[in-house]
């Protein structure tokens, strides 16, 4: 009796520490989905920064388009579809705001001319850094040419002509050195010598034009 219970007792025992080992040991498709975790975790974290970056892409924009908006009669322009408007905030989705043009959540564009804007164009038009062209030709701009502007990285129009601004140009716009297409300034109000600078603006290659201005000097 001893000899079989001895024996009944060993054989659970074995029985009793090989359920032990296999729940301790991690088998591989316990580590895949551990893995499977890791990688989602990091994927919904990768997720959420994109999205907290084009959430600050989006209020950034807006801050800076609304300055100029308030800082050019925004109000009392020819065509403002969608500006200032409580349910569209964002400038940049399909149905965006009127004359901005983007590339996801980046403004690229600014195509306000001959819209009877009128007052100063706000230095922060300068933090539009993903900017490609700017047209703002004419309208009723006065004041000067903000330094800001030579932040901008537009790889094609500057154009600013036919307005009333005064003041010296800028020697800072000729950091705008990725300029290829036109840059305009003519037909303002501006003095002074012309800055050395905007001789290192050598890609343009087809408009350059600061004339009917009282400026001196050579590039």
């Amino acid at each position: 009796m001893n000899l079989i219970f001895f024996s009944s007792l060993l054989q659970g025992l074995c029985i009793y520490v090989s359920g032990y080992s296999s729940i301790e040991i991690n088998s591989p498709k316990r580590l895949t989905s551990r893995n499977e975790i890791l990688k989602n975790t990091r994927q919904t974290k990768r997720d959420t920064y994109e999205q907290h970056e084009q959430r600050i892409l989006v209020s950034e924009s807006y801050d800076i388009l609304s300055k100029l908006y308030v800082s050019t009669s925004g109000s009392s322009w020819s065509t403002k579809t969608n500006w200032m408007n409580n349910a569209n905030t964002n400038p940049c989705p399909s149905g965006g705001w009127f004359a901005i043009t983007c590339s996801g959540s980046n403004v690229v564009g600014l195509l306000l001319y001959e819209l009877d804007l009128r007052g100063t164009i706000p230095s922060e038009i300068g933090l539009l850094t993903d900017l490609e062209y700017m047209y703002l030709h004419y309208n009723t701009l006065t004041g000067t040419v903000p330094t800001e502007l030579g932040m901008l990285t537009l790889s094609n129009y500057f154009v600013l002509l036919g307005n009333q601004l005064s003041g010296f140009i800028p020697s800072q716009l000729g950091e705008l050195t990725e300029v290829i297409a036109q840059f305009y300034l003519m037909d303002n109000a501006l003095t002074g010598v012309i800055p050395s600078q905007l001789g290192r603006m050598s890609k343009i290659t087809r408009e350059y034009y600061i004339g009917s201005n009282s400026l001196s000097g050579n590039i």
